[in-house]
């Protein structure tokens, strides 16, 4: 399936539909992190719902290509093979061309990208992410991965009821 910011629940919020008691067009639900909370402004019944909602850049399964710029300075060389979690004489004879393409899935893809830029290394993102998603860049509800584990950390907001 192509996912795009317009098929994402987090970001079309409230969600205005039909009550499953009363058949009126008053149901409001919010989704907050993976769970969606409901409830009728008409009748005031409700509901919740466990799971199922990440947005929709976390289920894209197309992987992207991060360009990275060889760096002058020796020091961001070895912070870069650490990043990329190769050894730096490995990382030095990938650099032939001064630029190397990794690929990876959207959220890695995204957080590679923010940590190269922390450490003032040249890179590129994939266009292709910003066609798909475009609102990804700035969105709220996206997240970044955590390399090591492989868990999404999600933004504060999301993560617990404020």
């Amino acid at each position: 399936m192509e996912y795009t910011c317009d098929e994402c629940y987090a970001m079309r919020q409230p969600h205005i539909c039909i009550c499953d008691n009363c058949g009126m067009k008053t149901m409001v639900s919010v989704v907050k992190s993976i769970s969606a909370v409901s409830k009728c402004t008409n009748c005031g019944w409700g509901c919740a719902s466990a799971g199922g909602y990440p947005p929709s850049c976390h289920e894209d399964d197309r992987l992207y290509a991060l360009i990275v710029h060889k760096p002058e300075d020796k020091k961001k060389m070895v912070k870069l093979a650490d990043l990329l979690s190769v050894r730096v004489l490995d990382l030095i004879k990938e650099f032939q061309d001064d630029i190397i393409e990794r690929r990876y899935h959207v959220l890695e893809c995204l957080t590679r990208y923010e940590q190269l830029k922390e450490l003032d290394i040249k890179c590129e993102i994939d266009q292709a992410i910003v066609r798909n998603f475009k609102r990804i860049m700035g969105c709220e509800y996206v997240g970044r991965l955590d390399i090591k584990t492989g868990a999404i950390i999600l933004p504060n907001h999301l993560n617990h009821e404020q």
